[in-house]
């Protein structure tokens, strides 16, 4: 195999070494943050949380209401929505196992997992499941 005489094998090496060779410009010194900014930012920060909890939490209603109203795809939204929490709740008691405090106040997202995990385990049962399919078939006539 020849070689092409158009390749320049060392222009890496070359670039890299010219890049070394070169000082590295210091950092302009940092201005402080205008307290307005920083409040601006705890403002925006505590509109986003709340929004994020609003949105979520209108989607549990309506796809809640859906699933009363006998929508089949409620309980998929619903299940995976809820998912997490089969997570969140053996990991909060694992990490104060793990570090050996306990905190009762960790209990109450605790609680509010188990809540989920029931609601997804009741709403995947066989009688529920036969509801469902005799509201399909009903309405397939």
């Amino acid at each position: 195999m020849t070689e092409n005489p158009h390749i320049d094998l060392d222009k890496w090496a070359r670039r890299r070494d010219a890049r070394r060779a070169r000082p590295t410009p210091l950092p302009a010194a940092a201005q402080a943050r205008p307290a307005n900014l920083r409040r601006a930012f705890v403002i925006w920060m505590v509109l986003g949380v709340l929004t994020a909890v609003a949105i979520i939490g209108t989607i549990i209603v309506l796809a809640a209401v859906n699933l009363r109203a006998g929508y089949r795809g409620a309980r998929v939204w619903l299940t995976v929505i809820g998912a997490g929490n089969f997570v969140s709740g053996p990991a909060i008691v694992g990490g104060m196992i793990w570090y050996g405090t306990f905190d009762a106040v960790a209990l109450i997202p605790v609680a509010f997992s188990s809540a989920v995990i029931a609601a997804v385990i009741l709403m995947w049962r066989p009688d529920v499941t036969a509801y469902f399919r005799a509201l399909r078939q009903a309405s397939i006539r």
